[in-house]
């Protein structure tokens, strides 16, 4: 069992009650209660140890006395609530993100210890999911969208209504034996190709083309808006002749040639996963002999 801080000492004391136990607040109030009952205790005792006072003066003051200590324990405990305001919301905030994904929207503008924790917690969670939707749509290789999100973003695009009556085109490009040639290079040498073919392919993009990484050698490149079959050809041979040129990995320079099949439209064929770019490179090939 993890070593408690000493600070914690007290509220790790009170924990053990059960009544206690679920309830942070209720901590807080039971010390606030019986910190201010204090004075009033040691001025009963005061009245029972003295003969100065008769008994009818004795119960007068110690009437308003009571009265007095229960109306300020009665304003204590609900100014201490209000204070709580910040760890509550914190904690809220906190349960939500994990039950619901939803960020919090906690304030960040006050800088005393409560104002940190809710500015701090707000600032980890956006953190988080955006780490989380990084991990979740991006390619940890080459930083470029996932399959999922590629799909995403192709059915963003053509669900706008310019796109109705325009032609969409996906290509899909793969490394002609990428397992041969990477069976001859070191695991990071085959991890810094990849990213560099990545990188290359991205200068090829127009302002609005998406490029993704499906998976191993394999990447699609959608052209939202494609005025004639001619310009997805010339973009394709754009692909093969930048592609063409050896690559500088530590050191050593490693040529590959790649092999892409096109799809004019055809969005639900793509997207099913067992779909590669090989296997439309080869269709298209054996059918017009463009690719091979």
């Amino acid at each position: 069992m993890m070593k408690l801080n000493h600070t914690l000492n007290l509220y790790s004391s009170l924990a053990n009650f059960g009544l206690l136990n679920k309830s942070y607040i209720a901590k807080i109030m039971l010390v606030a209660f019986l910190g201010t009952h204090v004075p009033l205790l040691a001025l009963v005792f005061s009245f029972i140890t003295s003969n100065s006072y008769s008994w009818e003066m004795t119960v007068r003051v110690l009437v308003i006395a009571l009265l007095a200590t229960l109306a300020g324990t009665a304003a204590t405990l609900y100014a201490l609530r209000l204070l709580l305001a910040p760890v509550i919301l914190t904690s809220v905030a906190l349960q939500d993100y994990l039950n619901t994904n939803r960020l919090p929207e906690l304030p960040t503008e006050f800088t005393d210890e409560a104002g940190t924790l809710m500015a701090n917690t707000s600032q980890t969670l956006h953190k988080l999911d955006e780490l989380i939707h990084y991990i979740t749509n991006y390619d940890d290789l080459t930083g470029l969208p996932n399959r999922d999100l590629f799909c995403d973003r192709l059915l963003r695009g053509v669900a706008q209504p310019e796109k109705d009556q325009g032609l969409v085109a996906i290509l899909l490009l793969g490394i002609d034996d990428f397992t041969g040639l990477s069976h001859g290079l070191e695991h990071e040498t085959s991890n810094l190709l990849l990213r560099a073919v990545a990188q290359r392919l991205t200068t090829c993009m127009a302002p609005t083309d998406f490029l993704g990484h499906l998976s191993g050698d394999e990447f699609a490149i959608a052209r939202m808006e494609i005025p004639t079959f001619e310009s997805v050809i010339k973009l394709s041979q754009l692909l093969l002749y930048t592609l063409a040129k050896p690559f500088s990995i530590q050191g050593s320079l490693i040529r590959i040639t790649a092999s892409i099949g096109i799809t004019i439209n055809q969005y639900d064929f793509y997207m099913r996963p067992e779909v590669s770019g090989h296997s439309i490179a080869v269709s298209l090939g054996s059918e017009s002999g463009l690719f091979t």
